[in-house]
């Protein structure tokens, strides 16, 4: 790898919505501005808070995404029924009734007209869910990313990427609110600590097979 290519990696969360006073990703992203959660020195990392609104989540795709254009684009949220980390291996195209933050309805159906149904994760889901375990993390894969802001958001982000010359890795994973079902600072701070470094080794490895 050239010694000035520096991999851009984007990290975001959501704020409170309806039913979720607080969201844990909001805070983890506090978190990696203080430093408390640090990327190796070959990566440029970018957070971004995405407005829990409908609208916010095309907005996102078509502006913050489109334009940093990262290498990986990892995203948190919350559910607060999780059982520790539940890496999401499939975004659908629809959308629920439920209004979002401001009041705003959902689009109608689906996150994007005439696109597919489903769009796989790009980020190989069943390693990262073996590494967060061996660290004593709890972990699943999911295949069900409901159909809220958290699916809305990653089926975006995976559509925007589609195109792209060089493949991104784009994932979501869902946590539980801090402090329960085992998953507290230290814990939380780890796991994303363990998922940027998996996503930027593999980044590499790719780069290195392909030179």
């Amino acid at each position: 790898m050239p010694a000035l290519e520096r991999i851009k990696v984007l990290v975001t969360g959501f704020g409170r919505f309806p039913g979720q006073h607080s969201n844990p990703s909001e805070t983890l992203l506090r978190w990696i501005e203080e430093r408390h959660i640090r990327p190796s020195p070959n990566v440029r990392l970018k957070t971004e808070l995405v407005p829990t609104r409908w609208s916010a989540v095309n907005q996102f795709a078509t502006g913050c995404l489109a334009e940093f254009d990262p290498d990986i684009a990892l995203h948190f949220g919350v559910h607060s029924r999780a059982i520790g980390l539940s890496v999401e291996k499939l975004a659908r195209n629809c959308t629920c009734t439920h209004s979002d933050a401001s009041g705003e309805a959902a689009p109608p159906h689906c996150v994007k007209g005439n696109a597919p149904q489903t769009l796989k994760s790009t980020i190989e889901t069943q390693k990262l869910v073996a590494q967060l375990r061996a660290r004593g993390l709890p972990a699943q894969i999911s295949t069900n990313a409901g159909r809220y802001l958290c699916n809305a958001l990653l089926f975006a982000s995976l559509y925007q990427s589609r195109n792209r010359v060089s493949p991104r890795q784009t994932g979501f994973i869902h946590i539980p609110p801090l402090n329960a079902n085992g998953m507290d600072r230290s814990a939380l701070s780890k796991a994303v600590q363990i998922a940027l470094s998996h996503c930027v080794g593999r980044h590499i490895h790719k780069k290195l097979v392909r030179s």
